[in-house]
């Protein structure tokens, strides 16, 4: 039996795949251009290679919106990202990231962008799918592995084999509880798209100014011939 569960320990270590190597990101590059059809372009480009291809794609979409109210624009956008059924990540009074539902993406965005002038806009997509299947299936060997244990405890002929199969069940399940966590994070990527929203204040002309922008438009009109 000492023999057996030794040969059976060694398998399923192998089986779990503790040591298998972090899988490769693939990022397509960052694009960046104002005006509201380029940026709805580039989202729906992004969402069009994940259905094509069954990839999952984790989509990031930051806006830099220039206003005379940044404080004004925070705050809708933190609401805006509760009414969607989304969550803050952080805020303070110069940028605002939040989390929204992937498929709610697009609307959001509209109504983001329709707050202020958007002077800078940046789409990454980046592919998850070889992370998320590798933690999946390591995930599934773990908890095949602690079948096996279990299986084994339930045979163990001494205390010794008791207590050897007991440590290696307490390394599995925290190994399982682990997995079960990156695995979270990498689904939430793909699920929820991040969108971060940056202001910079606009200049609003003084009295002198607003004259003199006056005053040259009225005498440029006298240098004008047919």
């Amino acid at each position: 039996m000492k023999s057996l569960i030794t040969a059976s320990l060694i398998a399923c270590a192998l089986l779990t795949g503790c040591g298998a190597a972090p899988a490769t990101y693939f990022e397509p590059a960052t694009e960046s251009s104002p005006g509201h059809s380029a940026q709805s372009r580039d989202v729906d480009r992004t969402a069009g290679v994940a259905a094509e291809s069954g990839r999952l794609i984790a989509t990031e979409v930051t806006l830099t919106i220039q206003t005379l109210a940044p404080d004004s624009i925070h705050r809708q956008v933190l609401a805006l990202a509760v009414e969607l059924d989304g969550y803050v990540v952080d805020s303070d009074d110069r940028s605002t990231t939040v989390r929204i539902p992937s498929d709610k993406l697009q609307p959001a965005l509209d109504r983001i962008e329709a707050l202020g002038e958007v002077v800078l806009r940046e789409v990454t997509g980046t592919d998850v799918t070889d992370t998320y299947v590798d933690l999946e299936t390591r995930l599934n060997n773990a908890e095949k592995t602690r079948d096996r244990y279990l299986a084994l405890l339930d045979k163990a002929e001494s205390i010794n084999e008791m207590l050897t199969l007991e440590r290696e069940l307490e390394r599995i399940n925290g190994l399982i509880e682990s997995l079960k966590g990156r695995l979270q994070q990498v689904s939430n990527r793909f699920t929820y798209a991040s969108i971060t929203v940056r202001t910079s204040e606009g200049i609003k002309p003084g009295p002198v100014a607003w004259l003199f922008g006056k005053a040259f438009g009225g005498v440029k009109w006298l240098f004008v011939r047919d």
